[in-house]
Order: C-alpha cells, then structure tokens, then sequence
C-alpha cells in the first residue's frame, strides 16, 4: 500500500489551498494517495519486472522460489502499473477498478503455493483455518469491491478511496501476515513477513519525518498522537513503491544466502 496524504482547508476568496502545518485548523480533510507520478511509477514497474523476470530465470527450478516471486510481482509491482495508466488518464474509471481488486484480493495470491505438488502435506498446511480466514476476510472485503469508486485520480494525486477508514488498512495487514503463517513454508514465512513489515516501517518512518520536519523537530507524545490520528500535515508511504520495485533483490538474497 502506498500512501500520500495532503491536508487542505478552504478559505472564502481564495479557494482550495495547502496551509502549514503549525496554522492548521480542525476543519480538514484527509485523503490517502498512490505512488507520487507517472514517472515514479513506469519507473518501479519496469524495474520490478526487469528483476522478476532475473529471479525467475535463476530460481527456474524451485517452484516454492517462483510461487513468491509471481506473489510479490501480482500483488505489488504489478500495482505501478495500474498507477501509471491511471497518471495517464487511460479508461481511468476501468483502470481503477481492476487497481482496487488487486490491491484488496493480494492476501489470496499466495495460495498459489499450495498447487506446488506435495506442498500441502510436506509443509503441514491446514487448510481448514486458511479457509476461514480468506472466508472471513472475504465477508468484510466483499462491500468495499462491490462500491464504484469511479475514477480515482483526482486533480491532487490519485486517492486510494477504497481505504479510507481506519478498520480496512488493519484487517488487511493483519490477514497478510496470517496467510502467510499459514501458507508460506517455515523456512520462508519469516523473510516474507519481515519483507512486509519492512515496507509499513519505511512509510511510517518517512510519515513522521514529513511531519516531524515541519515541526522543527520539537514535539511531545500529544504531537505524536496527533500525526497518527491524521490531524497534522504530512506525506506517507509514496517510497512503498521502491520498495515494491526491489523486493525481488531482498528475495534473491533471501533465496541464495540464507535459506
């Protein structure tokens, strides 16, 4: 997931514009944005599928390789591309849609580990429990995919509208991180959850950065309750998109050096 967010306020003779962050009133409006252009976003695709395609002819013999590496390339790098149509302006409404089902349906990508033959009992996976909570995940996700969103890029960026509330973004990584426990092999599950954690941290961090910097670095546990109840001015997890791009060097080095 890649976030930017961008506080406005309105004033009577001006219009819509970008205020500082220390003279924000209360009256905002919180929006959650893709990667930052185009550009960016051409740029991370074609280097997310140049270093897929590498892993995939060097783990050409290792199906469980290949499964996370095809997981990795459809649920994330794949998503740069959706972006830089929707930049474009290419069937924008179209575009936007298929961009919200692979964002919301990535937890099911990686079942395709367990067609690898004699993966399901070599590696103990029960089945029933991922079952439940794909099912469970589903019931909640099933209301989100069914609303039209329309076009999601907007004058400002383009807004990920499918998540904006808070309970959506929380189920949706507490079911990564479960589905892989319960798919992903003991020897990988860990690298894998790190690989998905390490993205979250990366935005966080350049969240409180962003807003921190504008704070002259001077704040106290209010503050930092503040910027995480979205009342302060800041940018997050845009660089998700790097990392998404990179993620089949993180895996080649997981892959080669410590497996």
């Amino acid at each position: 997931m890649k976030y930017k967010i961008v506080i406005y306020y309105l004033e009577a003779e001006k219009g819509t514009k970008k205020r500082d962050l220390n003279s924000l009133s209360n009256n905002v409006n919180i929006y959650i944005y893709m990667c930052y252009s185009y550009e960016v976003s051409i740029t991370t695709f074609i280097i997310g599928t140049v270093l897929t395609i590498l892993n995939i002819f060097i783990f050409y013999d290792n199906p469980e390789y290949i499964c996370i590496t095809i997981y990795w390339f459809m649920g994330a790098i794949l998503m740069q591309l959706w972006e830089s149509l929707l930049w474009k302006d290419y069937r924008c409404e179209l575009i936007s849609k298929i961009a919200m089902i692979n964002n919301m349906l990535q937890p099911f990508l990686i079942m395709s580990m367990i067609f690898i033959p004699g993966y399901i009992k070599k590696n103990g996976i029960n089945m029933k429990y991922v079952m439940i909570c794909l099912g469970l995940y589903l019931c909640y996700m099933a209301p989100l995919v069914m609303k039209d969103y329309g076009c999601i890029k907007t004058k400002d960026g383009i807004i990920l509208k499918w998540w904006n509330n808070n309970m959506g973004p929380i189920v949706y990584c507490i079911m990564m991180l479960t589905v892989m426990k319960l798919i992903v092999s003991d020897r990988l599950v860990v690298s894998q959850q790190l690989l998905f954690v390490i993205s979250l941290i990366i935005g966080n961090l350049f969240y409180l950065y962003q807003n921190l910097s504008k704070m002259n670095w001077s704040f106290d546990m209010k503050s930092l309750l503040n910027i995480y109840s979205l009342k302060k001015y800041g940018y997050i997890g845009s660089i998700w998109c790097w990392v998404a791009a990179f993620a089949p060097i993180y895996n080649y080095i997981v892959f080669t050096y410590i497996v």
